[in-house]
């Protein structure tokens, strides 16, 4: 038994054809939609365009550029004010720091400790005064003070640097 040839040519070129004249349909379908929506935007463009005038026309441009140059005058007069009204303090705080002297922290506490031993040395002066105090106890005593005084000033100096104090 043998196997016939069956000539399939004739199905291809049919169905190519099918497949071009579907292609031709949705392709004039596409076209009469397109020419569709033409119609209809020009239908109603006469509306639409009249729409846009009526907004615009408020929107004149003399008024519109004077109506904004006058709200950026106001407002670059309230940026102005509300400007000097920060910037004032800040300058005038910066000017009286300009004048002044800076001490550094350390001098400050030994300055602080040195008035407070002067304040006890001019106690024990006016004290040795009114009292009959022997010279011996007077120079040990001062001699006392200015250790204290080398001491506390040493104290001082070594905690500002441990501590970092400043």
């Amino acid at each position: 038994m043998a196997l016939k040839k069956i000539d399939i040519s004739g199905i291809d070129s049919t169905i190519a054809e099918t497949r071009e004249d579907e292609l031709r349909q949705k392709g004039i379908e596409a076209q009469s939609d397109l020419a569709l929506q033409i119609r209809l935007f020009m239908k109603e463009a006469p509306y639409i365009i009249n729409e846009i005038r009526e907004a615009a026309s408020p929107m004149d441009a003399q008024k519109f550029s004077s109506a904004v140059s006058e709200n950026l005058q106001k407002s670059a007069t309230e940026m102005a004010a509300t400007f000097n009204a920060k910037v004032k303090p800040m300058t005038d705080k910066m000017e009286t720091a300009r004048n002044c002297v800076i001490i550094p922290a350390l001098a400050a506490y030994i300055i602080l400790f040195s008035l407070i031993w002067l304040t006890v040395f001019l106690a024990l002066v006016i004290f040795a005064n009114s009292q009959a105090i022997h010279s011996e106890e007077i120079n040990s005593l001062v001699s006392l003070i200015i250790f204290f005084w080398v001491v506390s000033v040493a104290l001082v100096t070594y905690i500002t640097r441990k501590f970092k104090w400043q």
